[in-house]
């Protein structure tokens, strides 16, 4: 309380679950390692850098390695606003990312702040792990839901009036 120039300080930026050492001299800094099955809801970042990876089910190299800053801007197709977008000064990543096994999400650079949320369902789900192609073969679907996720942000906010319709459809 005494130090003034402290009292707007902010230093939960970089606190990763681990650190890892790479070959070669490099770091991977882990910011989510969890079991699975589960969900990855939401991926946020005050300040995103380097190449986020993931990496499922006990696999010795990421499945998945995608600039961190450009997935939360929305600049990796089709993962386009609103789905991943910059809201309120930080970037977010809607995407459900489901994993199996386990996830481990991890980063070549540090320094930042971030949350990844994650959802376990319980005993009994079988979830089947994430693959980079479901966002080719999928594309067409991703780019509804940004479509149904646009006309709702606008119907919330009063400047549209939406006429979509939702269809459920069980397996």
């Amino acid at each position: 309380p005494g130090d003034e120039k402290a009292w707007f300080a902010n230093g939960d930026a970089g606190h990763f679950v681990r650190v890892d050492a790479v070959a070669g001299g490099g770091k991977s800094y882990v910011l989510c390692d969890a079991e699975g099955p589960g969900v990855i809801q939401r991926i946020w970042s005050a300040n995103p850098h380097g190449k986020l990876s993931f990496t499922f089910d006990g696999e010795a190299q990421p499945r998945w390695t995608v600039d961190f800053a450009a997935l939360l801007r929305g600049e990796v197709a089709p993962l386009m606003p609103p789905l991943c977008s910059t809201l309120a000064r930080g970037g977010n990543c809607f995407l459900p990312i489901p994993f199996g096994k386990r996830v481990v999400v991890s980063c070549d650079e540090g320094g930042f702040y971030y949350q990844v949320n994650v959802r376990n369902p319980g005993e009994g789900i079988t979830v089947d792990s994430f693959r980079p192609e479901w966002l080719v073969s999928q594309g067409d679907v991703i780019a509804g839901i940004n479509r149904e996720l646009t006309i709702a942000g606008a119907v919330a906010r009063g400047s549209a009036r939406s006429t979509a319709r939702v269809r459920c459809a069980s397996r």
